[in-house]
């Protein structure tokens, strides 16, 4: 009878100790032993994560002028092979710029043309000619009083353009360079324009030559335009040099009539072309001459 009270008494008691939560279990006990917030961060009560659905993958980039961008799946970032093909498509753009500014630079050339004599050991002489017909002549001769002895010079020397090239051995006579260029008509004595009496109505000509009151005034409305000393003056020559900056002159038309291939041997030579330039020493005479030849850098 005493034993059976007793476990009644243990049962009612292990009833009690479990409902007022007094008993733990393993798990239970293990839970309480851990700190707060080493309990949040357990595994079990970790929220779960889920990854983005494509639709917010959303990544910020900055543009070109460093603002920021968004990039959607549909517009991706120039990264792999968009990268290549904005490069690509980048490289094209510098491209079309660089054929623009050379397309730039030929036409600001085509505004300006130069032309240019080599004399040898005697030196250069160098003309620019713009499109409007404003004309600078350079003159930059030397050693001239190594000249053959039967060249006189003296102090100054007459130039001007000549309708022809000159001799394939370097001659400088009019069978091959003609007269001067004389594309108006103004009938200098050595035009390069025939005369009337020489040839049948209607051929551009000279009544004769010179004319009367030939270049009186030194400007293009008298003179012949390849009569470059007599619109500008004689180049002085001073020990054996000879330099000359002359700025002002006018070549109307010379761009379009210049004939680098125009000779007097075959008659292409004429009054409206020119390919060459000739310098006179006293009395006219040829001194030295050299095809004038397009710059075309």
């Amino acid at each position: 009878l005493l034993n059976s009270l007793v476990m009644k008494c243990l049962s009612i008691g292990t009833l009690f100790y479990i409902s007022s939560g007094s008993f733990t279990t393993a798990e239970t006990f293990r839970d309480r032993q851990r700190p707060p917030g080493k309990y949040a961060r357990n595994k079990r009560l970790r929220p779960h994560k889920t990854k983005p659905n494509a639709a917010a993958a959303v990544k910020p980039t900055r543009n070109n002028n460093g603002a920021k961008q968004l990039n959607s799946p549909e517009e991706p970032s120039a990264t792999g092979r968009g990268a290549a093909k904005s490069s690509k498509s980048a490289k094209g753009t510098k491209s079309s710029k660089s054929t623009s500014k050379s397309a730039k630079n030929r036409s600001n050339r085509g505004d300006m043309q130069i032309y240019e004599a080599d004399l040898g050991d005697n030196g250069t002489f160098r003309m620019t000619v713009e499109s409007n017909g404003e004309a600078t002549y350079e003159a930059d001769l030397k050693d001239l009083d190594e000249l053959p002895l039967d060249t006189v010079i003296g102090d100054s020397l007459a130039y001007h353009l000549h309708s022809g090239k000159i001799g394939p051995g370097g001659e400088c006579v009019p069978t091959y360079t003609k007269g001067h260029y004389d594309p108006r008509l103004k009938c200098g004595g050595a035009s390069t324009a025939p005369l009337c009496d020489d040839v049948e109505d209607g051929v551009p000509c000279c009544a004769q030559k010179p004319a009367e009151d030939y270049c009186s005034d030194g400007n293009i409305e008298s003179c012949e335009i390849g009569d470059l000393s007599g619109l500008l003056g004689r180049i002085e020559v001073k020990d054996g040099r000879a330099v000359e900056d002359v700025k002002g002159g006018r070549c109307p038309g010379c761009i379009a009539d210049y004939s680098p291939e125009a000779s007097g041997t075959d008659g292409s030579a004429a009054y409206n072309t020119w390919a060459s330039v000739v310098f006179h020493g006293i009395d006219g005479q040829r001194v030295l001459c050299a095809d004038l030849v397009e710059d075309e850098d």
